[in-house]
């Protein structure tokens, strides 16, 4: 019989990276490896001993190069959005309505209204842009 429990084994503290002659620590375990008589300490001062010519390096985590950033998009940023491209009578607004009132059955209506909108406009971030500097330059 195969065990069909599939746990998600632990990170690695560190991982050793022979072509470049590396090794890279995670940032938790070079934490607790700068205290002097640690567990990772003994281990960081052996891995140093065994790889003497080898670097150390912290691990950087990969972040994604073209996924579209919804700072600023509240839900009121939302319909003032729409609001704006369209007007209030706007068949654009009467869609953004029924939308609104269909996530209110949704457990997080805020991520309803969320990928409903980045779907519908997903460059709503260069509009905004440059409004809010006109909005700047005529407070000066």
């Amino acid at each position: 019989m195969m065990n069909t429990n599939k746990r998600k084994s632990p990170m690695k503290p560190f991982s050793i990276d022979y072509a470049a002659k590396t090794i890279v620590l995670t940032k938790p375990f070079a934490q607790r490896a700068s205290v002097p008589g640690s567990t990772e300490y003994r281990q960081m001062a052996a891995l140093h001993r065994d790889y003497v010519d080898f670097d150390f390096a912290l691990r950087s985590i990969r972040k994604a190069q073209n996924r579209p950033s919804t700072r600023g998009l509240s839900a009121a940023a939302m319909k003032e959005y729409v609001l704006a491209t369209g007007g209030e009578s706007s068949p654009e607004y009467a869609e953004y309505a029924r939308q609104e009132s269909i996530s209110k059955a949704c457990p997080n209506p805020y991520m309803y209204m969320r990928r409903w909108f980045m779907a519908r406009y997903p460059d709503w971030a260069r509009a905004v842009a440059p409004a809010a500097e006109a909005e700047r330059e005529e407070e000066c």
